[in-house]
């Protein structure tokens, strides 16, 4: 959802150029549906990136001033016409059928972006909110593969598949319309 282009090692990905100059006309796109709400559930914003010839290093005070820069300028595309943003945390990885384990620098990187989510939330309240949906996939820690009897991302341990969409989704919505009625 944040411009940059994206790359370990500040050497940007293949992709990386096309993704950035896409983001701002999507969101404006967006924006330009007038909704009331605009979701927002991306891990891109946990990348290491080049922006505007600066490297942004995640997880790093300057990064992270830099990156909640960048947020608002987004959240301020998205909510130009009135909507609100509700950020969507990110789960810890978990274990899966089709990738090793995850590793601690994983989960706490997708911790840390929470966090700043929750921060930058927080302090713009009158635009934004946040559904834990981390607290949902993961009711303690290490985040089970089973939740409520379903495997919520059983191939990679990080994206919904299978029975995951069906069992997530109505909590997630429940959650959106409580976060909405709640708003300042």
């Amino acid at each position: 959802m944040v411009r940059g282009l994206p790359g370990a090692d500040f050497k940007p990905v293949a992709w990386a150029q096309t993704c950035n100059d896409n983001i701002p006309g999507l969101q404006n796109r967006a924006a330009a549906l007038k909704p009331e709400v605009v979701t927002w559930m991306s891990s891109w914003e946990t990348a290491d990136r080049i922006v505007d010839g600066n490297n942004l290093k995640f997880g790093t005070r300057r990064g992270d001033t830099l990156l909640l820069g960048l947020i608002n300028e987004a959240v301020g595309r998205l909510t130009a016409s009135g909507a609100r943003v509700v950020f969507l945390t990110i789960p810890q990885a978990t274990t899966s059928s089709d990738l090793p384990p995850p590793t601690r620098a994983e989960n706490q990187t997708f911790s840390h972006l929470n966090a700043l989510l929750k921060r930058y939330s927080r302090a713009h309240s009158a635009r934004t909110s946040v559904v834990d949906v981390a607290k949902m996939v993961c009711p303690r820690l290490p985040c089970p593969a089973v939740v409520d009897g379903v495997k919520p991302r059983p191939h990679d341990g990080r994206h919904f598949s299978d029975q995951g969409p069906a069992w997530i989704a109505p909590k997630i919505l429940d959650a959106i319309l409580a976060a909405i009625r709640a708003r300042p």
